[in-house]
């Protein structure tokens, strides 16, 4: 399960995607909530949009933007059968979430430490992402998004973090050939094509230096 990430630099995110720069403030860490670049296809064209989205998904039909329960991140498993993904995954809502890191607990000490995993060139990269709009009774607009979650039990470096005895999950890290095989996938089958780990070999991990903190920015509000 991932519950905190560092969203690529503005900058970052214009190189890896030849889009425009974030018009939006974001920031450093992004928690449950809090505001985050989302990139997906624009209806029925071609390219991307950058949107301002929010980390855990809040599905159209919510009541309010506050939910009594989880929705960081999406079992690709039920992915297509969960209540606040089906209509998504149906209507075929996939984006890509740029990221510099991803942040998992590590018990190996004994107890548990925050430890960030990162690419080995510290090149910022794309995982898979579902999102979904919510409309309020006022009619103002919020992005939001869910990152779906894979079996790692047997990924060298994922396999590292988590409860001992409990089962292991990793995001999906995508390739760049895999960017458009997700946001353009007409079927179940091309979506969960993508549904692999990442190449350990590209990837490292440690610990982080100072336990992170929710105090360097508030959730995002309601945006038009």
């Amino acid at each position: 399960m991932c519950n905190q990430y560092t969203p690529a630099k503005p900058r970052a995110i214009a190189d890896l995607f030849d889009v425009p720069e974030p018009a939006f403030d974001y920031p450093a860490r992004a928690y449950k909530g809090y505001k985050a670049p989302m990139l997906r296809r624009p209806q029925g064209g071609t390219g991307l949009v950058v949107e301002e989205g929010h980390f855990a998904l809040v599905p159209f039909f919510a009541k309010a933007i506050k939910l009594s329960y989880d929705t960081l991140n999406a079992r690709t498993e039920t992915i297509a059968t969960a209540a606040s993904y089906r209509g998504p995954w149906k209507r075929r809502q996939f984006c890509l979430i740029p990221m510099h890191t991803f942040t998992e607990p590590n018990y190996e000490s004994g107890k548990s430490q925050w430890w960030d995993v990162y690419r080995r060139d510290g090149e910022a990269f794309a995982v898979a992402g579902l999102y979904d709009r919510w409309t309020s009774p006022e009619g103002e607009k919020y992005w939001s998004f869910t990152l779906p979650t894979i079996n790692s039990d047997q990924h060298p470096l994922m396999n590292r973090f988590h409860k001992l005895g409990k089962e292991k999950r990793s995001i999906v890290v995508l390739t760049p050939s895999a960017y458009d095989t997700w946001l353009d996938a007409k079927t179940d089958e091309q979506a969960r094509s993508v549904f692999q780990l990442f190449d350990e070999g590209q990837f490292d991990a440690g610990p982080v230096p100072a336990a992170p903190a929710r105090a360097d920015s508030t959730p995002g509000q309601l945006q038009v």
